[in-house]
This record gives C-alpha cells, structure tokens and sequence, in this order.
C-alpha cells in the first residue's frame, strides 16, 4: 500500500524505511535496537567513555516516518515511541525523521513532542484545518488526489474550514497528547 502511495506521490514504487547509524567511536549501544516495520528504527545509545560525547547518558534515539494522513495515527505512533522509551527505563529521547507534519502550535505532533501550553483557538484551528486538508492549507503532496475524488459536498465543506465536530475532536486528541 506504502509502495503504491510512493508511485503515485513520488514517481518511484518503494516501501520506506528507517535506519539510524551512529559512530561507534564516539557512542556504544545499550541493549537491542527496537524496530517497527518500516516506520520505526530505534537505538538506545550512550557516550563513549574518553571522547568528547562521554557525558551523554543513555538516550533513544529515533528514526521515524509517521503516517502521511492521519494526526491520530502520527500521535499513536509517537506515544508508541514513547512508551519504548518508558519501558527501557530512559528518560531522554531523540526524534529524526519524517514527520509528516509542521509541528507548529496547535499541532498535536506539537503538544507531544513539546509539551506545550494549550494554544489559541485560532492555532488549533488552523493546525486542524491543515490536517483534515481544508481549503487550501492543506495543499500539499496528496492534494492533486483528494482534489480529484472530492465530491461537491466535500469541496464546499473545505473551503469552510474545520466543522465545530471536527475542532473538538482535534482538541480531544491534541489533549490525549499532551498528557
């Protein structure tokens, strides 16, 4: 399916994949690398005793490409990493990758990654209006396709903006993240 979306959105039918590398002169792995199909690669490093990156503690390091579509399942994604991160009994982490988000305020990429304050109405609705693709904040790589199979009723819903449904549910999952 993954392989499929990159024919269409890239020209080139391929899956994605994750790595992280590290120099292992300058960092040493501590227990096994925690892997997800093709969306997460994680490894748990540490600084080298007697290189200049000896004073780093242990930290999970990330390589992630979150869903192109769906906030909900970006921030599933996350609390997943998350929750690896928890369970290894660390407490610092580090996220690289594709996002598939800005992660501006309002986001619920944002609000997990951040910690941030509640934002203003306006963010939230901009952020929310991006996500679900209305009007033209939304413009993007997939764009051309959902433009193509809108239906009229969804073609004037967009240039609207977020229904008052859709804003309390992104603040319901933007809250779920930042717990």
């Amino acid at each position: 399916q993954m392989a499929d979306r990159n024919l269409r959105v890239l020209d080139t039918r391929v899956a994605i994949g994750c790595a992280v590398l590290f120099r292992e002169d300058r960092l040493e792995a501590v227990g096994e690398p925690v892997n997800s199909p093709n969306t997460v690669v994680a490894a748990c490093v540490r600084g080298r005793k007697g290189t200049p990156l000896e004073a780093l503690e242990p930290t999970v390091v990330f390589s992630v490409h979150l869903d192109a579509q769906a906030e909900e399942k970006r921030i599933d994604q996350l609390t997943k990493c998350i929750g690896i991160v928890r369970q290894v009994g660390f407490r610092d982490a580090i996220f690289a990758g594709d996002m598939n988000t800005e992660v501006s305020e309002g986001s619920c990429v944002a609000a997990i990654l951040e910690g941030a304050t509640e934002p203003s109405p306006e963010a939230m609705a901009r952020e929310c209006g991006i996500a679900l693709r209305c009007g033209s904040a939304g413009e993007g790589e997939d764009d051309d396709d959902a433009s193509a199979a809108a239906s009229a009723e969804q073609a004037a819903a967009a240039t609207a903006g977020p229904t008052e449904a859709q804003l309390q549910a992104w603040k319901a999952l933007w809250l779920r993240a930042a717990e």
